[in-house]
Parts: C-alpha cells; structure tokens; sequence
C-alpha cells in the first residue's frame, strides 16, 4: 500500500512546485492575467451563486489550514483532509462556473467536464495557468496522448521511487492527466460495453472497426481536466482504499508536509477563482461581501487573506 500512498502525496507535492515556480497564483499576477476579462451585465442570481460558492470553498480551506497547524494525529487525518480539499477544489470550480456562465451543473461529473470545457479549454477557456490548466479535450486514447505529447511534452508517473524536484514535478503533473485520463476512458468503455448498440450488434470487444467507431464516437464527447483528477483523487480515499492512509509505518510523518501542501493547492486555487469572480461580478459587490466576511463569518485570518483581493 506504500506505492499508491506516495504516489498520491508525490502529485500534491509536483502541483506545489509548478504553482511556485512562475509565480503565477500571487494576487498581482492573477489580476493582471484577468484584468482583460469583461464584466458581465449586472445579474444578482449569478453573482450570488458565485459568491456563495467562494465562501463555500473558504469554509474547506479553513479547516484543512485548521488540520495542517495541528501539532499532533496528524497522520490520522489525512483521508479527511484530502476530502476536505476535493470540496475545496469543488466549490472553488463551481465558482469559476458561476462567474462566467452563471451556471451550477448538478453532478460533480457534469461540473467536471463544464469547467474543463468552460474554464481550463483551450479553445473556450479563460487562460487559467499551469497546473490546473492541464487537460485533454478527448478520451480518444490515441488523440489524447498525442496531444499531451505535443502540448505538454514529457510525462512521468509521479511514483513512491521518485523524489519529487523541480526538474520532474511538472513531467508527474502530465503523468498523472495521463492516468486518470485512462482510468476514465476504461469507465467510458464500460458503458460503451454495456450499451444496447453494443450489445446488438453482438460485439466482444472493440477489435472490430465498427466497434471502434462506436467507442470512439462516445469516448471523443468526453473529456479530463484538473477536476477530473481531484474528483478520482478524492475518491481513492472516500471509498476505495480501506489501507489508502493510517496502515503500516512508512508513511508515518508524511501528512504534516502533505496536508501543508495541500494547503497550498488549494490556497492558490481559491484566490485563482476569486481573482476571475471579481473581474465578472458587479463592481463594487466585492467590497461588501468581503466586508460581511470579516465581520460575521468564522473564517481565520489566513484563509480571509486569500480572499482580500480588492
């Protein structure tokens, strides 16, 4: 159970490096990056969802930066903590939704896929950077690969015999997309497989070309973001893996540096979303609602700071 406990602090890990190495999620340089954006026609509903969605994702970063400060037992919470920042990320990525479409999809599947194809897309994306931007448009096997392959050059599969450094951590961050893009393109299959087409057609597997066509034709209207991924990461340790974390020894002393950087994730993350949300709600919404935070809400003092971007 190491290897797939190290592999999956190792990514938290690669994803803080790529974040601190450009400087790209400091408070200046995310406002400028938006500072293009258009402010959309004033619209109470939408900025209300997107504003109560920030505040959500505030509340999850809170208590994970509660949990990261925590002197002892924290290797006991570390299936909690990476929870806490699934929803984090979650509420985060609902917000960035909000903010541009006015939309808040019902699934996290569906708020997956609408924030890769709205928000990280290269084609109908807001530009976001490095990591979170990293995504592929189909699960398409081999258009996926050579995209990530032309796109993102190098991969790595952020292993336990791999000490994460700042020569290898953005190769992990392509590694994992990979991964998960195939963990989902296997689902995919599935459905394909148990679909009434498939069985009519009296198929077995996909080695014939009309097979192909079907899996392809539903595998090219799905794709993999950075959601995609927190979604299956949270997942390993909601419901999969009984021995994910808190079994055997040597993992123990890892979660204080784990949980920092997650932290530090989602931290970044959060005040991404913020810098696009204030750059699309009412002028001067901002200001108020930041206000009634400091004065009523149980936020600390770091997490309001990340929301202090006026």
């Amino acid at each position: 159970m190491y290897y797939p406990r190290r592999a999956a602090i190792n990514w938290i890990e690669s994803l803080v490096f790529v974040i601190d190495d450009a400087g790209d999620f400091k408070k200046a340089a995310l406002k400028q990056r938006f500072g293009h954006v258009n402010r959309r026609s004033p619209d109470k509903k939408a900025d209300t969802i997107t504003l109560a969605n920030l505040f959500s994702a505030a509340q999850y970063l809170d208590s994970l930066k509660i949990m990261s400060d925590l002197k002892t037992d924290r290797d006991r919470l570390a299936r909690i903590a990476v929870v806490d920042w699934y929803y984090g990320i979650y509420w985060a990525s609902n917000a960035l939704l909000a903010a541009k479409t006015g939309t808040h999809p019902e699934t996290h599947t569906a708020t997956a896929a609408a924030w890769y194809r709205q928000i990280a897309a290269v084609s109908g994306g807001i530009k976001i950077p490095e990591p979170f931007s990293f995504g592929v448009d189909t699960l398409v096997e081999k258009h996926y690969r050579e995209f990530v392959d032309k796109n993102y050059g190098k991969s790595t599969r952020p292993t336990d015999e791999r000490k994460v450094t700042a020569t290898n951590a953005r190769s992990n961050c392509v590694g994992s997309l990979l991964g998960t893009a195939d963990w989902w393109r296997e689902k995919r299959e599935e459905d394909v497989k148990n679909s009434k087409d498939y069985k009519v057609k009296g198929f077995t597997n996909f080695k014939k070309k009309e097979a192909q066509t079907l899996r392809d034709t539903t595998l090219g209207a799905h794709c993999c973001g950075f959601l995609h991924q927190a979604y299956r990461y949270r997942g390993k340790a909601n419901y999969r893996d009984s021995l994910y974390f808190g079994y055997e020894d040597e993992s123990r002393g890892m979660t204080g540096k784990f949980l920092k950087n997650m932290d530090t994730v989602l931290s970044s993350y959060l005040r991404m979303a913020a810098c696009f949300a204030i750059s699309r709600i009412e002028k001067g919404i901002w200001a108020d609602f930041f206000e009634d935070l400091e004065e009523n809400s149980w936020l600390t003092t770091d997490t309001l700071s990340i929301l202090d971007i006026a």
